[in-house]
């Protein structure tokens, strides 16, 4: 088992978790939504986003760690872009062409994605 992190929708950490050593990634949290007594339920329930839990380790020295959730889902945008790209070219590489094997895109490191939550003044 590994920690992992708990964060709000904002990206600041909330408390710290285990996940299995094979998990790597950042996974939505859901609950399901509660309704108060004068509110009509839906006939089906309603799954509503209340944080994520993130798999990179935190680097040290952060007083109240942020991860950037846009910052990581464009990265891992651009990479499957890249890895495509990679697929194709490699599809189309002849080994006897004497030309160079295409190099593949660098897989996203989740660990650079983490910051200090906290204001210079906060800390």
């Amino acid at each position: 088992m590994k920690e992992a992190i708990i964060i709000d929708l904002n990206g600041l950490y909330v408390e710290p978790t285990l996940v299995a050593d094979s998990v790597t990634g950042v996974f939505i949290i859901q609950q399901l939504k509660e309704y108060g007594e004068d509110e009509e339920r839906p006939d089906e329930p309603e799954m509503m986003n209340v944080g994520y839990t993130v798999a990179y380790p935190v680097p040290p020295g952060l007083y109240k760690p942020k991860f950037d959730l846009m910052g990581y889902e464009s990265a891992q945008a651009d990479y499957k872009t890249e890895l495509a790209a990679y697929t194709d070219a490699l599809a189309q590489w002849d080994q006897d062409s004497g030309t160079n094997k295409p190099v593949p895109p660098a897989v996203v490191n989740g660990s650079d994605c983490w910051s200090e939550g906290l204001s210079q003044e906060e800390i």
